[in-house]
């Protein structure tokens, strides 16, 4: 939780003296004190700080505050840093995957070369056949 003077509208700290008026103010205590000197109203409500009693009418406050923020700042950074890890992950996975994938296309397409490659080495091959047989026929009718 941060605390700001209404005066200096500076964050009042942690080690901080802070004073609370009756009008529910709250400044620095060295502000307050300051203004104090040149008049005796709340410097934001003109509300009569020492009322009918003439004795001041603030109160000293004393916080107590935790780290609770910061913990919480740390931890959201910590887990960003994990998720943006897992994330680069994930980015190099998808290049490699897309590589992978054109690799894959290759191979299928070389794949297909082969098979009608090797389709008309067949057909060949059979032609071949076909052109012994003749060949012998043709060999045996002329001895």
């Amino acid at each position: 939780m941060k605390i700001t003077c209404s005066i200096c509208l500076q964050e009042i700290g942690r080690n901080d003296a802070v004073a609370l008026a009756v009008c529910g103010h709250v400044f620095d205590l060295t502000c307050i004190l300051h203004c104090l000197q040149m008049s005796k109203r709340c410097p934001l409500c003109s509300q009569d700080v020492f009322g009918t009693t003439h004795e001041q009418q603030f109160i000293r406050m004393y916080f107590s505050t935790d780290d609770s923020d910061e913990k919480i700042i740390t931890q959201l950074k910590f887990k960003i840093n994990k998720i943006s890890e897992e994330i680069q992950k994930m980015q190099n996975q998808a290049k490699e995957h897309d590589a992978l994938k054109q690799e894959h296309i290759q191979v299928k397409k070389e794949l297909q070369r082969s098979r009608e490659l090797i389709t008309l080495l067949h057909e060949k091959y059979n032609d071949l056949r076909v052109e012994l047989g003749m060949a012998k026929v043709d060999l045996a009718k002329k001895n």
